[in-house]
This record gives structure tokens, sequence and C-alpha cells, in this order.
């Protein structure tokens, strides 16, 4: 599963239209490789997911009226498409959803189910031993019924506004168009090569011309599209007793086996019937409260209850943590809270290998084991000075005791994908759904476009144990048990966090450590999802990122006695959370799974003490830079200089675990990477390799758009030197009321263009001081001094050298801009980070104490950037058409937000603005500052090209 990007908050670019043959195509005008976003925060809804195509489906379904439901629908149909290796209608999932109307969490179990076939013994050699996993992995005898279409049409119908064809729409149109093929997607199709190429369905899809798809190339799946198409017209009942239900059921009976192929391919036994018998059953929520201190608890932890353990395991573990301190105090430091929970896991996973199975087919003692009571017998057995040895027994109810060993815990696949949801109303969906290993059982469905789950090897297959009671044995119609904890917060009755994960067993891990982080650390929700991470299941190691085995806390731990196997990584969370101005944070993984996509990405960390880029080099041409606050609080920026000592590219306004990413082309050459107010501000960056051409000049479409922006450029900043003059001359002359109407003429100029001044490195703080940049306002330079003593004071006095000053630093931003040339990625990236200066300070008003004209301010910088947006659209309308037409869509929305605040040839003061009309724009800025995030790349590439 690849964690391409995450979007948020009406966000994400709209993919080109292509149609081509299923597997990889390159012909036509292809989809662009979406840019990521780890993180986003503003109104009306969310969607987290691993995929940006999927996210946008879900948002666009959310912008036409539906709701958190409708939209985790549409986004796992999408990712359906974009992750089939990880999830598909041929799999299964569980949802968790929280209704604002009701205050109610409900859950849907789409487990997959044994047919009515399988036997405690089918999965055993006929001489009673094991067969090899991979045996069983690859064949259709590991398929269960598929239970995603079922919990797709029950949960519109309960909870949605929508039916199955209207959700169903985006991700059929995807599947059409195609996405184009990173890293992640090849490589996971490489290391499943061998075994695609024993069914002739799967080669066909997944190989096309016997290799997998490109980089870069652009993979199209019309059966899947048919697919949908189907859903979409007949319902479920199309794949329980109808026509595709058929198509999975002589599948799995005679999987198309490709010739030449000598291995035993297993066969299951799953008939019509057991798809005609298969249900998406209600199961009520898991539930603990958690005492939560470092947010404001204590808080409701629902999840999911059996056949997931993840709720169960997950819930004991925070009661065994709770109890823990309970008896023995509050944690005295971080490695004191972090060993209790990896002991509270330990205890856990070894109550869930013996107590959870199918709770249909034998008894799941769920309510003792949530129970406060069981968990102080559990918690009992922790000592903080010493590691309790593994495996540990189960419990048994009995004071401070230990009951049987643990039973066979069975290998569980990684591949799974996880998805929240959030809509205006305050609905919260979080939804994990799988196919088990990379790739499920190899086989497709033949024309079907879709690849059959190996649910059923989560099942404990291998010979009974006498004497080991084992509640997940094999079984005639049993789910099997699962790891996937799909999780949602509560405090004060309503939702503060929802969270879950991709990985298999370790899916339990990644869970807790984020909401211990969150809730007990207090950690921010981008700081608790990006963290290194540690997965106890009870064994003889725990599986650590190799960060985490680093760490002073993973050091002092494994001093005390745990013992840890490094693993690259960890999962591959999404979660969101509801922030108290009622904003939601969406937020995904900023580095794992497919964090360093191919092409020249360069992954910038910020820290108090520095920036650090990784590579520290790369060739001339195209480069993304992904800039990550891994928890600075003095510094909130990065900047790119060229040996000239211009700004070529920035991010700034990032306060810790926020990310953002600009694109650039390079040419050869030495750089510094430098952020503002870190103890080390600078560090070497360097460009390899022949210089490259300047992006654009061989397009006359690009070419024209630069050059038209060098004249706009010029224009306005004369304007900006004719009103700076006029200003700067009413306050020398004293003349207080004529300077405070020059005032608004004299900014609008300076922030149509402010991007392009702070290039020039400290030309921008000697002309607009802020208080990032000056914490002391009797030191502000420049426009924002003189308005203090003008709208604050009524005088001048003090005034007239910082005006003098302020008309010679124009006139050498005047001097500068006569020389100047532009990229397109310049024109790009001057558009987004314009609309970045609205959304970081003057449409949250956080401008106020220092600003009285944020909306003048605010109205410029939007008109600067869709200048710069205007001038690119001939060149984009060429590749990406919708995009475009998204773009300019958005452009009229903010302007529409900002009409009814116009007041002659200003606008009415921010703090005049009511809580509503202030977070109307803030929808249209977030709705706007996605996509346009994304011209860069797009810029960069066609550049490329």
């Amino acid at each position: 599963m690849s964690a391409r990007s995450l979007s948020a908050v009406l966000v994400s670019g709209l993919l080109t239209t292509v149609v081509t043959a299923p597997g990889a195509a390159a012909a036509g005008a292809p989809p662009s490789a979406p840019e990521r976003a780890a993180v986003a925060t503003g109104y009306g809804g969310a969607v987290a997911s691993v995929d940006p195509e999927a996210t946008e489906v879900g948002l666009d379904v959310l912008r036409r009226g539906g709701n958190a439901v409708d939209a985790a629908v549409a986004t796992a149909a999408a990712l359906g498409v974009t992750e089939p290796y990880s999830a598909g209608v041929g799999g299964g999932g569980f949802l968790v959803s929280y209704d604002a109307t009701t205050g109610e969490v409900r859950t849907l179990d789409g487990r997959e189910e044994a047919p009515a076939s399988l036997a405690d013994d089918s999965f055993l050699a006929p001489d009673g031993t094991a067969r090899p996993f991979p045996e069983l992995v690859s064949s259709t005898l590991s398929v269960g019924v598929p239970g995603t279409p079922a919990t797709w049409q029950r949960a519109l119908a309960e909870s949605g506004t929508m039916t199955l064809a209207e959700a169903l729409s985006g991700a059929r149109s995807l599947a059409e168009r195609g996405f184009v093929v990173d890293q992640e997607f090849h490589d996971q199709t490489v290391e499943n090569a061998e075994r695609f190429r024993d069914f002739s369905s799967t080669a066909q899809l997944f190989l096309p011309g016997g290799d997998a798809p490109a980089v870069g190339s652009v993979f199209t799946n019309p059966d899947l599209a048919r697919t949908y198409q189907v859903l979409a017209e007949q319902g479920a009942g199309a794949f329980y007793g109808g026509e595709l239900g058929r198509a999975v059921v002589d599948t799995v009976a005679a999987p198309p086996v490709a010739d030449g192929v000598t291995r035993e391919v297993l066969r299951g036994g799953m008939v019509l019937d057991d798809l005609l018998a298969y249900r998406a059953l209600e199961r009520v929520p898991t539930r603990v409260v958690h005492d939560a201190p470092a947010a404001g608890g204590p808080v409701e932890v629902y999840g999911m209850a059996p056949p997931s353990s993840g709720g169960s395991t997950v819930g004991e573990a925070l009661q065994v943590i709770d109890a823990v301190a309970d008896q023995r105090g509050p944690a005295a430091d971080d490695v004191q809270l972090e060993h209790r929970k990896l002991e509270a896991a330990a205890l856990a996973f070894a109550d869930r290998n013996r107590w959870v199975g199918d709770p249909d087919v034998q008894d799941v003692p769920l309510h003792r084991l949530l129970s406060p009571g069981f968990a102080a017998s559990r918690a009992c057995l922790v000592e903080d000075a010493a590691v309790l040895p593994r495996p540990v027994a189960a419990g048994d109810g009995a004071a401070c005791g230990a009951g049987a060993g643990a039973a066979e815990q069975p290998a569980e696949g990684p591949s799974t994908t996880h998805l929240v949801t959030a809509d205006a109303s305050g609905d919260v969906v979080s939804y994990t759904l799988t196919i088990e290993q990379t790739g499920g059982s190899g086989v497709v469905v033949p024309g079907r476009g879709f690849l059959l789950n190996n649910e059923l090897t989560d099942f404990s297959t291998g010979p009974a144990v006498a004497g080991v009671v084992d509640p997940n044995r094999p079984g005639p119609g049993k789910r099997p048990r699962s790891s996937m904890s799909p999780t949602i917060v509560l405090r004060d009755g309503r939702p503060l966090l929802a969270t879950g994960s991709p990985g298999g067993a370790t899916i339990i891990g990644t869970t807790l450590g984020i909401l211990v982080d969150r809730l007990d650390r207090g950690r921010s929700l981008p700081e608790a999802v990006a963290a290194p991470r540690v997965s106890e299941q009870n064994g003889p190691a725990a599986s650590a990122e190799q960060a985490y085995v680093d760490s002073p806390t993973g050091q002092a731990l494994a001093a005390l006695g745990h013992v840890f196997t490094p693993v690259e990584e960890i999962g591959a969370a999404a979660a969101l959370e509801v922030l108290p101005d009622g904003r939601v944070q969406a937020v995904a993984e900023p580095r794992r799974r497919g964090g360093g996509a191919a092409g020249g990405t360069v992954h910038v960390s910020i820290t108090d003490d520095g920036c650090t880029a990784e590579p520290t080099s790369v060739p001339a041409g195209a480069a993304t830079f992904e800039v990550v606050n891994d928890g600075a609080t003095a510094v909130t920026e990065a900047e790119l200089v060229n040996a000239g000592g211009r700004i070529v590219g920035e991010r700034e306004n990032l306060t810790p675990g926020l990310s953002a990413s600009f694109s650039l082309q390079l040419e050869a050459g030495e750089y510094t990477l430098q952020c503002p107010n870190a103890a080390s501000e600078t560090s070497p960056f360097t460009v390899t390799g022949a210089a490259a051409a300047t992006a654009g000049t061989e397009d006359p479409l690009f070419a024209a758009a630069t050059q038209g922006y060098q004249d706009y450029v010029k224009a306005q900043v004369a304007d900006l030197v004719t009103a700076t003059d006029a200003f700067a001359a009413a306050v020398q002359a004293g003349d207080v009321e004529r300077a405070k109407a020059l005032y608004g003429p004299a900014r609008v100029p300076w922030e149509r263009v402010e991007t392009v001044a702070e290039s020039f490195g400290d030309l921008d703080p000697r002309v607009d001081a802020r208080l990032a940049d000056v914490a002391d306002p009797a030191t502000w330079t420049g426009f924002h001094r003189i308005e203090q003593a003008l709208f604050e004071r009524g005088s001048t006095a003090g005034a007239a050298p910082v005006a003098q000053q302020l008309v010679a630093d124009v006139a050498e931003l005047h001097t500068l801009v006569q020389t100047t040339t532009y990229q397109p990625a310049d024109l790009a990236n001057g558009s987004s980070g314009l609309l970045d200066e609205v959304a970081s300070s003057k449409v949250t008003g956080e401008e106020e104490a220092y600003s009285h004209l944020d909306l003048l301010d605010f109205a410029a910088n939007v008109e600067g950037a869709r200048r710069a947006f205007d001038l690119l659209t001939p060149a984009l309308q060429v590749t990406d058409p919708e995009l475009v037409t998204t773009i300019t869509q958005r452009f009229d929305d903010v302007d529409a937000a900002l009409a009814p605040h116009r007041q002659g040839d200003s606008y009415v003061l921010y703090t005049t603005l009511s809580q509503d009309q202030v977070r109307d724009l803030a929808s249209a800025v977030d709705a706007l500052a996605e996509p346009l995030s994304l011209v860069s790349g797009k810029v960069v590439g066609a550049a490329q090209r």
C-alpha cells in the first residue's frame, strides 16, 4: 500500500480524463501525479486517506452535499482503483461511524466469511501437517466471502444520503481515466510479479506486456469501471447472488491458472449460497473510558468489536495503562509511560490470542476484557523497574494472576488501507478495509478488474494443539479474527479524533501509540502520526522502527530489558481531529509507505536546531521539496536560496506537525537551505549536472506566461513606487488623515507581488516587518511601523525617518525587478504562496493586532495569486483542463465570499465580521488552496516533457 498523499478540507486537484486499454498507458494527455500534503486544516468537512485521487473523490462527495458516510464509501471505492493490492470489492473491512444527530457510535462488520465447506483441517496437508503459508495465500482456498459491497450498501442505506450509484460515480470515472503509477505501486507489482504470472487474468491486468507498469505511466482499469457500473445499476445484490457473485464463485472453483504453471493451485469450495447468506452485521462497538490526562480527559474510546480484536486489544491496553497509574501513580517521565504502554500491549495481546474470535461461533468475554476490574488484575503484574518475561500468559480474571498460555497467532498481511472522513454536520467515519496480503490471493476475477482476498489465512491454519484453547480455528461460516482498529474518540460526547492504520497485527500498536501520544503525552495529532513506532505483540521481541530504537526513549527501554527487532517502517495511519474552534485537521503519514516518491523529491525537516534535507543533492531539473515541521516552535519556514542570494522556493507558516511542498526547475549550482530563527539557520544544498534549460523557454505558452508576469510585476512595482512616494510625503508632512487615506492604495500593489519581494532576502521584512519577523513593535520597520503611529496613536511622530527608508526600500525593489526573469514554476509557487499569506493570517485575523486593513490586504493577495494563475492558464489548459476549471471556479468563490464586505474602494474591518462570515472566507480559501498548490508540480512536469 502506498501513502502517496493525504488531502483534506475541500482540497486536491482533478485529473484529466484518459481512456486506454487496461494496464499501463502513456499516450494522450494523461493525468499528472498529484503532490502530497500530510496535514490539512479547515472548515466544511475532511477526508484523509493514503491516496490523493481517492481523497479527492471523497471530498467531491462532500462538496455535492454528501455526508461523512457517503464520502467514506466513495473514497473506499476509489481506493479500490488506486490501491488495488490493499483493498477492493473482493475484500472486507470494518466501519465505525459517529452520528451527530443521535450522538451514537455505530459499527459495521464487513469481515470476510468462510464458506460452509471450510473445516478445521482444510488448510492441512493430507498427512495432517501445516501447508506452506505461500501455498495457501496464492490460491482460492484462502478466499473468504467478500464483505465490502454489502458494507457499502448497508452503510449508505442506514446512515448515508446518497445511493450506491451516486457514491460509486467518482471511483468509476477514476478507473476509466486512470492514475499515475508511482514507485511504490511499481515496486509492489514487481514483488508480486512471480505469483501474478501464475494467473492469466492477473497478468493481463497488472503485468501488461509482461512487466510491471512503469513509474510515471498511467494505469487504467476499465474492467473495474464496468464492475462499479453493475453495482450502481443493480446494487450489492449483483455481488451476492447476481452476475458478479457468479463470476466470483466460478473463479474460486476454477482459478485462471496460466499455461505452463506446474505448481498445485489449491481450490476453494465457495458456492453461490455462501454469497447469498452473507450479511454486513451491525455490532455493538467496544467502549472504554480513558483518563487522557493531556487532552482534557476523560475521553470515550470507541472501536470495533470481535471478530476484530482491534477494539478489545487497544481498549484493554488503555485500561491497563490507567490501572497502573491508579496503583502506582502517574508515569514519572516519558520512558516510564512508554514502558507501561508496552507492558499493557503485551498483556492485552495475550488476552486477545486466548479469548477473541468470531462472537457468533463462540463466546468472547468482551465485557470482562474491557472492565476496570480485569484491567486492575493485569496491571498489578506491571513493574516500573522490570520487563515481564515474554510471552506473558493470558489472564483468567483472577486477582493479579494469569491463566493458560496463549494460542497460535497467525500471520496477518500488512496490505490494508485506512481512511477517515468528517462532514460539516459533525458526522465522523473511521474505516479500515483490506484484501489481506499485498495483492490478496493474487487472483483477479476475469473481466471484472478486482483481486480476491486471501483473508482465510487469518485463521490459525496449522494443526490444533492439544490443551490449548484457540478461538480462531477455521470453521464453516466463521469470520477470522482481525487486528483492524478503526477508532473514534469522544470528549464530552462529541468527536475529538478518529484514527486507524493498515499493517496486520501491527495495526494495534500503531493505533495505541497514536492515542497515547495524543491523549497522554499531549503531542499534536500530526506529531503523533509522524512519531517513530513500535509494535509489541507479546513475542520474544517487539518490532520497532530504527528511529524508535535509536531514540533516547528506545535506548532507555532497551536498558530496562525490552527487546526490539528493527524494521523499516510500521503502518500508514490516517487520522483527523476536531479542533476547539470547529475546524477539522486531517492528518496522514509525512513519510511512511511511499514517502520517497520518484522524480527528485527532497524531504526537508524543520527543527529548532535548523533545516535538514534528504537528500542534500539532486540532479539538475525538476525537484519537489516536501517541508515538514518536525516539532520546531521557533522556526516555521524553510527557504531555498541560490548562489545569487535570491530565494527560489519557500514554505512558511508551518507550525509543528504541518507540512507543505513546492516544485522547482533547478539549474546546477550551489544553494543554501535556510530556516530563519533556527540555532543553525543555513545548510548547504547542491544541484549537480549540466545547467538545465530554463523551463518554459521552448514552449511558447509558458514563454508568454513568464513574459506576461514580468510585465505585471514591473507595472505593480511602478504603482507601488508612486503610491509609496505620495504616502511617505503625507507622513513627512504630518498630515495624519491624508496618510491614512493613502496607506491602503500603497499596500495594494505591494500585496499583489509580495512573494516576488520575499525572494530578495531581507527586503520583504524591511518593507513589511511583522510579528513573525520582529517581535518588538517598537523596532518594526516599513509599513507596519508607520501604521502603528497612524492608527493607534493618531500621530506621525517618529514616523518620518521610517517613511524615508520605506521610499528607499521600495525604490530598491523597483531596480531589482527590472532585470529579474521568471520560470513558470515561479508563477505557480508565487500564486500558491500569496494564498498561503491569506490562509495563514488574514483569514483568521491573526494580523489584527498590527494591521487595520486585513481584508484589503487579503483581496490584493488573491488578485496577485489569480493574475499569476491566469497567465499560466493557456499552458495548463492543454495538459489539465479540469484543474483549470476547478481553480478558476474557486477563485470566483473567494471573490464572492469577499464581495459582501467591500466598502467603497476598501473593505470593512476584519473585527466586524461574524464567526459565520469568517468561516465562509476560510472555507473558500481552503477550497482553493490545495488545487492551487498542485500547479507547481504540473508546470514543472509539463516543462520536463
